[in-house]
């Protein structure tokens, strides 16, 4: 038992005897160490019970004061969305346990090919559209300013991630439902169409 709490042998050399002579038996330790773990145990549990998932416009709001604040961004934002341009445009799908009874694939995402303006790279267009986003999301957007805008949800965080593919930016968009990812796949080939790339290699 005592090499499972953790304690080693007591030095009877250090320890004060009781009164009579009589040292603490080693039997008494585990249980105080027991009772300091269990508290600390506890004290977890409680913690966890109080933690909670961020709603949409919460993480909207943390993802503005991080995305937002840089002026150029803030400012520059809406033009960079408007002026981006579209070289193609297809859903990203998994194969989920209904849909391998009838061959299907479900959407799980948007994958955008894009020619950003002159000057944005894949870490501006990051901050430019998480930034989009957040403030869509809080109403500080004119949905009508933007026909068919793929990157924001009226009712629910849109991820978006931008990488880099064969010297293009790609963009890829993920919500956390299916019928919402299919809303903002429809709305992309949309802004595709409105919005295609003069050439492309595709």
């Amino acid at each position: 038992m005592l090499a499972d709490s953790g304690i080693g042998p007591i030095d009877a050399g250090t320890e004060h005897p009781q009164p009579g002579g009589v040292l603490p038996q080693p039997k008494d330790v585990p249980m105080k160490n027991t009772a300091i773990v269990l508290l600390a145990l506890g004290a977890s549990w409680g913690a966890s019970a109080c933690a909670h998932e961020l709603t949409p416009v919460e993480r909207a709001i943390g993802v503005a004061h991080v995305q937002c604040t840089d002026p150029q961004v803030s400012r520059d934002e809406a033009r960079i969305v408007r002026e981006t341009r579209v070289v193609s445009v297809e859903p990203i799908t998994f194969v989920s346990w209904s849909a391998r009874q009838t061959g299907g694939r479900a959407v799980s995402g948007t994958k955008l090919v894009v020619n950003a303006p002159n000057g944005v790279n894949a870490d501006e267009l990051t901050r430019v559209l998480q930034c989009h986003t957040a403030k869509a999301l809080l109403g500080q957007l004119d949905p009508a300013a933007l026909a068919d805008d793929p990157f924001y949800l009226a009712d629910g965080w849109l991820d978006s991630q931008v990488g880099s593919e064969d010297g293009l930016l790609v963009v890829k968009l993920r919500a956390n439902t299916i019928w919402r990812n299919l809303i903002v796949l429809q709305r992309a080939t949309a802004f595709a169409n409105a919005h295609r790339a003069v050439s492309s290699i595709y």
